[in-house]
């Protein structure tokens, strides 16, 4: 009797086992239709064995085949099967967010014995266009570098003149594609999918997919099956592409690695860059991290010589861009504006030149006072700007002027008790700035719904229709995309970046300035940056300003180190919520105390932060987190796991729900 263990799409710990009649043929990977409960459902086969007596088992029976051939090679599925395991998610949950939708319940075309049958084609010699490149020397000897191992290797690519870069990686895939290899680029967003695309195309003549979010289910399904039987020879994606089928994997390229949006935060918590270069170990394959302002965890593992850094010596000159440190505590402010600021823009406008203003996301959250009887509202009377409510105390306050005062229970206008709270958000910021600047023209840029709105493509050709304006948007837009006419760059607060409890945000910071200025560099004679901030002397603020990004990361790799924090210790937060608040606080001091105990026997030294309340604003919701650093990774995630299978035989563990942060950098 055949017995196959078996996965199904639910946030559930294990597998499930069912008897196969002897009349199918049961493969690993591939999907099976399986009875569950009251339905038949979609599940795929992660293992199998024999057993000659399974009537005592009382299993139910697969009740068909739906592949001939594995969905799933064997690599990929024991990738699944890591990421399952270090990040704490259910396995089942894992493949099936990640699979295409073709593959899940819908549009599955069946014969009249419900299986589908995959066609192979597999190519074997690749033709390249006559249009040939020299390499020189130095990038043939880094080229043989990487490939004479034939093994698994992690290398950074930074500070290269973008003409040797591009001959170094015509270079590179020639000689991978000439091993019938196929090769995974991923960038962080679709608009760098396609000069990549164009480049390759120009002197290779070989299949290339490219992979989005905005690819039909039907094209995507395509793709992960010409992925799966080789039949195309480069693949360039955003960042789920890294899950994709490959059948002879022999190279990963990760551009822009320390970027954000790279790190997921859906439904299960995971880095891309992180799974990229397990997968490369897994495969043996070498793995390319490129960056001007690589991550401090890949500078890190550079210092420890764990990567390898691809140096041409080449001379990359620093752009010395024009820059202004506002004080906000010695300014006038309107809406966030200092005095300066506007002035700025007005002369830029009076020049016929366009003025960029870049806010962050808190700017736009603002929650203030308002009397529901006559609509009276608290205003600051230094800046005559709208005070803030603190939502979780009785204090109002100016962002500003950085002024508060106890919360005035009556209104001062009407003397009625009938002040309420207001979220003016977006519409305050909008309606302050047009009487600021009457007869400008002003374009809002906030979402990525304004961008389908004006039809901005990759350049940004449609702002050609003002000769001069105020385009006002936020940090995730600015870093992604193009603005011409652009002369002065206004950064309304960076408060956030240098005053958070967030140590990592100081990096945050450095790479989002590197790369607006990377991204303005054709016009850096004539550009101008005001950076409006409370703390003006802020060393790191000033290094950022006036130094390469190398020294500024040197000295927070030196300060983290100092302060003992990652990458140099490894951080992971347990966060819980629960309908009452004693229940997650209950669940993670169980948790701590039993981490404490058990480091003790062991002679391991963890530190602890909490449990502390976190105040993420749902209803009726609770919400504790705890944070655990240690100097062992495998001992940190060893014993955490340890602990919260323990946990479950307490009856607290049926009324929390908790997820990890792993790897905090």
């Amino acid at each position: 009797m055949i017995i196959v263990d078996v996965i199904l799409p639910f946030p559930v710990w294990t597998h499930f086992s069912y008897i196969m009649p002897y009349s199918m043929i049961p493969i690993i990977g591939s999907r099976v239709i399986v009875p569950f409960r009251s339905k038949n459902v979609i599940g795929i086969i992660i293992s199998i064995c024999k057993k000659e007596k399974a009537s005592d088992l009382n299993l139910k029976i697969v009740k068909s085949i739906i592949d001939h051939e594995p969905i799933l090679n064997i690599s990929l599925l024991n990738i699944f099967i890591w990421l399952s395991k270090y990040y704490y998610t259910p396995i089942g949950s894992l493949i099936f967010s990640i699979f295409p939708n073709v593959l899940k319940f819908k549009n599955i075309k069946f014969n009249k014995h419900n299986k589908i049958y995959f066609k192979h084609h597999f190519h074997n010699i690749y033709q390249f266009k006559m249009h040939k490149f020299f390499l020189s020397k130095k990038i043939l000897l880094k080229i043989n570098k990487i490939l004479i191992k034939n093994s698994f290797s992690s290398w950074l690519i930074s500070e290269i003149n973008l003409y040797i870069k591009i001959k170094f990686y015509l270079g590179l895939f020639e000689k991978i594609l000439k091993k019938n290899l196929q090769i995974l680029i991923i960038v962080p967003f679709t608009k760098d999918i396609y000069p990549i695309l164009f480049l390759l195309k120009k002197y290779f003549n070989i299949p290339i997919d490219i992979i989005h979010s905005n690819l039909s289910d039907k094209k995507l399904f395509d793709i992960w099956m010409k992925t799966k039987n080789n039949r195309n020879s480069i693949v360039i994606g955003t960042k789920k592409s890294i899950f994709f089928p490959f059948l002879y994997l022999g190279l990963i390229v990760i551009f822009e690695e320390h970027h954000l949006v790279y790190k997921n935060i859906d439904k299960f918590q995971y880095n891309v860059r992180d799974i990229a270069i397990f997968r490369a170990y897994q495969e043996n394959i070498p793995i390319i991290l490129d960056s001007n302002t690589p991550s401090l965890k890949t500078l890190y593992n550079v210092v420890c010589k764990k990567f390898f850094w691809i140096n041409f010596h080449t001379n990359n000159t620093f752009l010395n861009i024009k820059y202004q440190i506002i004080d906000l505590k010695k300014e006038k402010i309107k809406i966030g504006l200092s005095n300066t600021l506007i002035n700025k823009i007005i002369e830029n406008i009076k020049k016929n030149f366009s003025v960029l203003l870049i806010f962050n996301k808190f700017d736009f959250m603002f929650i203030g006072l308002i009397c529901s009887y006559c609509n009276w509202i608290p205003k600051c009377k230094i800046c005559n700007d709208y005070y803030e409510v603190n939502k979780y105390n009785n204090i109002i306050f100016c962002r500003y002027c950085l002024t508060n005062y106890k919360k005035p229970l009556i209104c001062y206008n009407c003397n009625f008790p009938a002040l309420i709270k207001y979220n003016f958000g977006i519409k305050k910021i909008k309606r302050k700035i047009k009487t600021i600047f009457p007869d400008i023209p002003i374009l809002f840029l906030i979402s990525s719904n304004d961008i389908e709105k004006q039809k901005i493509n990759l350049n940004i050709s449609n702002f050609s229709i003002f000769h001069s304006g105020i385009i006002i948007t936020m940090e995730k837009i600015a870093q992604n995309y193009y603005f011409p006419n652009i002369k002065l760059i206004g950064l309304i607060n960076i408060d956030n970046y240098f005053s958070s409890f967030s140590f990592n945000n100081t990096e945050h910071f450095s790479h989002f300035y590197f790369n607006l200025v990377n991204l303005t560099k054709k016009y850096s004679k004539f550009l101008t940056i005001l950076i409006q901030t409370s703390i003006p002397n802020n060393k790191d603020l000033i290094n950022i300003c006036n130094k390469k990004y190398f020294f500024c990361a040197r000295n927070m790799l030196i300060l983290r180190k100092k302060f003992l924090l990652p990458p140099w210790n490894f951080q992971t937060i347990l966060y819980c919520q629960s309908k009452h608040c004693n229940q997650s606080y209950f669940f993670l001091k169980f948790i701590y105390i039993f981490l404490k105990k058990k480091s003790k026997e062991d002679n391991m030294l963890l530190w602890f932060v909490g449990p502390d309340p976190v105040f993420f604003g749902f209803k009726k919701k609770y919400f504790y987190k705890l944070l655990i650093q240690c100097s062992s990774r495998i001992y940190l995630r060893k014993i955490l796991q340890t602990s919260l299978e323990v946990s479950k035989y307490f009856s607290i563990f049926q009324y929390v729900k908790w997820y990890l942060k792993l790897d905090v950098e």
